[in-house]
């Protein structure tokens, strides 16, 4: 039987977990839609996906090229609407003859309580007309958790300096 604390070259120090605020979707990526273009096009706007890196929201917006002068944006609110927060999208590509692909990202304070609810939609200005997604009326809705975080130390080892 071997004693897993103790290595060839060194003694291993025992993982730490510690809680760290994250954020989890509570949505199926809008790209994975049956027929999602089609609904592009007759929206004019529509989420494609967002992604979560720790507090970081990122994500791509699709927009119906029907004008030139487009304005796209991604609104959050982290209290149910009584005060939001526009994050200005940018223009990254075309994804078809009549399609755009816009990015944003936004990182949300720390100070996020575990339960706390953030909704998205995302407005597309076209031409001095507003469309909108927001998830069939229901907002994009992201979670605020803890998340365990495990750091798994290097081990001790000795060397001709000693223990390092």
């Amino acid at each position: 039987k071997r004693d897993v604390s103790t290595h060839e070259y060194g003694t291993l120090a025992s993982p730490s977990i510690t809680l760290t605020p994250g954020l989890r979707l509570n949505f199926a990526q809008p790209v994975t839609r049956l027929n999602y273009l089609d609904t592009i096009r007759q929206n004019h706007v529509g989420m494609e996906n967002v992604l979560v890196d720790n507090l970081t929201l990122t994500g791509t917006i699709l927009v119906h090229n029907i004008c030139f002068q487009k304005a796209v944006k991604m609104r959050y609110s982290r209290d149910y609407w009584l005060t939001h927060h526009d994050v200005t999208a940018d223009y990254c590509s075309t994804v078809a003859v009549d399609i755009d692909k816009f990015s944003f990202s936004v990182t949300l304070p720390t100070t996020l309580p575990p339960g706390a609810r953030v909704e998205l939609c995302v407005c597309a200005d076209l031409g001095g007309v507003e469309f909108w997604d927001s998830n069939f009326d229901q907002n994009y809705q992201v979670e605020c958790l803890l998340m365990p975080l495990i750091t798994a130390p290097w081990p001790k080892i000795y060397s001709v300096l000693g223990w390092i």
